[in-house]
């Protein structure tokens, strides 16, 4: 489940102006565009490096989207819209 806003939570986080996120929210459609398929788009996005991002999913919520197969994982995530 995906918080309405998506990354620009994390850009707030990313400036010091922190906030909470009501966990109900969640994103139906997304434009095209608008999905970042990596840690290393996500980090380049935000400009902060992977391992850091790593560590706000686990510790602060980060919100991003895990699709699991046999072998391994896929990390996704939206960029927040205005």
């Amino acid at each position: 489940m995906i918080c309405r806003g998506g990354l620009r939570y994390l850009e707030r986080v990313a400036e010091g102006k922190m906030e909470k996120r009501p966990m109900g929210a969640t994103q139906t459609s997304t434009p095209a565009g608008e999905r970042l398929d990596s840690w290393k788009e996500i980090s380049a996005y935000l400009k902060r490096d992977p391992r850091t991002l790593q560590r706000w999913e686990k510790k602060e919520g980060l919100p991003v989207h895990r699709h699991i197969h046999e072998s391994q994982v896929s990390i996704y995530a939206y960029r927040g819209g205005a």
